[in-house]
């Protein structure tokens, strides 16, 4: 069923059947009201939907580089959108642009907070000083943070050609934490990624065509379905009879006595749910 959208273009207003999209590649829900309103990465801008109509949040049709206030904005394809639990600040992955961006949500105010626009890797630097390669997903820290102030979701995760990076809400510190070169992978190519309950972050990888678990405070890269390429397997859970081709994203879900992963097994046309390790 299609809730938005109908033929290629940009065009505000009903959802269906006067709205159009250019290229949406990124959805967030918003977490104040999170049972029929979302934001939508679409090309060169941000929109967001209701149950009944489609507006602009920042950019335009066209692409580019700008920061500013609503339209004054510009974004070169949006891979990832996260929003903070209440709902003030949405942050998304700047593909092209080689940045990460900030949208406050009341105001429509558009700030880059990391990333220089290069394509080179510059190693652990501050905010903008930073070069950040073609960075794709985008993960909250769902466990307490230990740094910064101690607020929730103050750590942001990125997956990129070069590996994971970290990124310190509160001090503009970008780390990468996860480098190909350190597991001498030359095929780990990282790009879904998300967050358990606990820290442990559970990744794609589109190259090895595989599935990882990495703790972020051990260092430790575990495989948990596919090919291994340096990682180590897990005896009883690591599952290497499942194909997997372009798992392109990933989300967790917590449930009273367990948690599990859904994959979007995306070149297989299929769905993959895995229960995850203790």
């Amino acid at each position: 069923m299609t809730i938005a959208g109908s033929v290629e273009g940009f065009k505000h207003g009903k959802c269906v059947g006067e709205s159009e999209f250019f290229l949406p590649t990124a959805i967030c829900v918003d977490p104040i009201n999170p049972s029929n309103r979302y934001y939508v990465g679409d090309g060169g801008s941000i929109r967001y939907c209701t149950d009944e109509t489609v507006s602009l949040v920042a950019g335009s049709h066209g692409v580019g580089y700008a920061d500013g206030i609503g339209a004054a904005a510009r974004f070169h394809v949006i891979y990832s959108a996260v929003c903070l639990k209440d709902g003030s600040k949405l942050f998304v992955s700047d593909f092209s642009n080689d940045r990460i961006r900030m949208v406050d949500t009341k105001t429509q105010a558009v700030t880059t907070i990391a990333g220089d626009g290069a394509t080179l890797f510059t190693g652990d630097r501050v905010g903008s000083t930073c070069g950040m390669q073609s960075p794709r997903k985008l993960a909250f820290d769902r466990s307490a943070p230990t740094t910064g102030t101690g607020k929730p979701q103050s750590v942001l995760y990125i997956t990129s050609p070069e590996g994971i990076r970290r990124l310190d809400l509160d001090t503009g510190q970008v780390t990468l934490c996860v480098m190909t070169k350190t597991y001498a992978l030359s095929e780990m190519d990282f790009y879904g990624i998300c967050s358990t309950s606990i820290g442990r972050l559970i990744l794609t990888c589109v190259k090895s065509n595989s599935v990882y678990s990495y703790e972020p405070r051990s260092g430790g890269l575990e495989l948990l379905a596919g090919g291994a390429l340096g990682a180590k397997s897990i005896p009883g859970v690591t599952d290497t009879t499942t194909k997997l081709a372009f798992a392109s994203d990933l989300v967790v879900v917590d449930t009273s006595i367990e948690q599990c992963v859904y994959i979007a097994n995306t070149s297989c046309h299929t769905l993959l749910h895995m229960t995850l390790p203790v």
